[in-house]
């Protein structure tokens, strides 16, 4: 899927009929601030930009594409090009030249508009570092009028250029994300609001299947020699790049195995690329003879977002921090110690792809699920000093609490399997924001991808 951002860049041509400003009174320019005193000027401009947005394509971790290039000296010519400019998901203006008007019409188009200008990056100084503000965000008045949250206004960094197009692509793959829900959806509060207050924020679709139609698949594999046997070797794969297996049998690794394959091939009926399971303790081991923890592992280190559960706050923040990242993400339990900054963080499945879909995989421990004491859980061996992102969503997505921290050390509690202890910032601060119950959580910083995230959606954003 590429992200698609068309650009351009401003300039006033003296041979082109005078400006208006707002209020309809002629602009005659003199000496306008800025290097570009001509068109080979921002010619030679458009250069440099060219090769800029080529470097920053190539340190994307997703599929980036930067085209266009015009050179707009007029609102008329941003309308000539409307149809081009529409056919994107992101349009970015650099503001070599200082009339708002232009700004003014690319908004129009209504695109997520981000407007780039220079100060000290290079040698070229944009004039709409001195009007951006009083001009098109204020509009010559005391107050900001574009409050548009899809409007961004950013000096030189590219780094942050970046980072509101991880947040743009994230929202884009989530609107187009087809979520399948095996049973009915579980949540903390009123379940049906969860799931209604997930879908209107991020915009994906939910399809349901029964739990009469999973056994019966299960059935089918079981039957198939073809399908047992290609189960067979998925169990004898896991058993053998296990670093250490403590309870779970042959027969426990065949029936996750099995498992596996029959919420793939419900995914394929159902043409979805996402995935959550309710009732995850009771009904789904009563028909596959173990829980769903290795089966959402494995799925999750495919890029297919598998969520526990059927929490659709926390799988609604697990879509969002997996798309904002490029690498699979953590479903949690939390225990906030506020007196020494600490966290632990538990659940008894986890994917080991955590660096990236293309790196390796954190050594496994395949263990029983801790509250049944049966079946297979996944433990899996943390990188002590490895920085992570962690999400606390609220039950209805009004807030979510986003943190960075350091792990310290893989835990041994009698808690759920996979465990490791995370050291942050101000437990106290945490404590106090606390929303929902479920987290999510990412090897690296996405910290401020997901304040962008929020912005986006209008989510209530609390940083500790």
């Amino acid at each position: 899927m590429v992200f698609k951002v068309k650009y351009l860049l401003t300039f006033y041509e003296a041979t082109k009929p005078p400006f208006r400003r707002r209020f309809g009174q002629p602009l005659t320019p003199v000496y306008l601030w800025g290097f570009a005193t001509s068109r080979e000027d921002v010619e030679e401009e458009r250069k440099i930009v060219e090769r800029e947005l080529t470097k920053l394509r190539e340190v994307s971790e997703f599929d980036l594409e930067f085209s266009g290039g015009y050179i707009i000296s007029t609102e008329d010519e941003v309308f000539e090009i409307a149809d081009e400019l529409q056919d994107s998901d992101a349009i970015m203006v650099f503001g070599t030249c200082d009339f708002a008007n232009i700004l003014e019409a690319v908004c129009a188009l209504n695109k997520p508009t981000i407007i780039f200008i220079k100060l000290y990056l290079g040698e070229h100084l944009y004039a709409q570092a001195e009007v951006v503000n009083p001009r098109f965000l204020r509009g010559e008045t005391d107050t900001i009028f574009v409050k548009d949250r899809d409007i961004f206004v950013v000096f030189d960094n590219y780094g942050r250029v970046l980072r509101i197009l991880r947040a743009l692509n994230a929202l884009k793959r989530a609107r187009e994300t087809v979520c399948l829900c095996l049973g009915v959806p579980y949540g903390w509060q009123m379940r049906y609001r969860e799931v209604r207050a997930a879908q209107k924020k991020l915009g994906f679709k939910v399809r349901y299947a029964s739990y009469s139609r999973f056994k019966k698949i299960l059935e089918e594999i079981r039957d198939d020699k073809e399908a047992f046997r290609e189960a067979k070797e998925l169990a004898d794969a896991i058993i053998n790049k296990a670093s250490k297996i403590v309870e779970p049998s042959k027969e426990d690794l065949l029936n996750a195995a099995i498992a596996y394959l029959a919420l793939k091939r419900l995914l394929r009926e159902k043409k979805a690329n996402a995935i959550t399971i309710s009732d995850c303790f009771i009904t789904f081991p009563g028909i596959a003879g173990t829980p769903p923890c290795l089966p959402l592992s494995l799925l999750n280190d495919e890029g297919i977002v598998a969520g526990c559960e059927g929490d659709f706050s926390a799988f609604a923040a697990q879509l969002l921090l997996c798309y904002v990242s490029n690498r699979p993400v953590m479903f949690l339990d939390p225990i906030v110690h506020p007196e020494v900054n600490k966290v632990i963080l538990a659940h008894c499945t986890s994917p080991l792809r955590l660096e990236g879909y293309e790196g390796g995989e954190r050594p496994l421990i395949l263990r029983n699920q801790d509250a049944l004491r049966s079946g297979v859980g996944v433990q899996a061996l943390h990188k002590e000093g490895e920085e992570i992102t962690m999400i606390d969503p609220g039950f209805e997505l009004e807030t979510m609490v986003i943190m960075k921290g350091r792990i310290t050390r893989n835990t041994d509690y009698p808690i759920c399997r996979n465990q490791f202890e995370v050291e942050i910032s101000d437990g106290r601060k945490l404590w106090n924001n606390l929303v929902g119950f479920h987290w999510v959580a990412a090897y690296g910083d996405y910290v401020e991808e997901m304040i962008e995230v929020c912005r986006l959606l209008g989510i209530r954003c609390v940083v500790v």
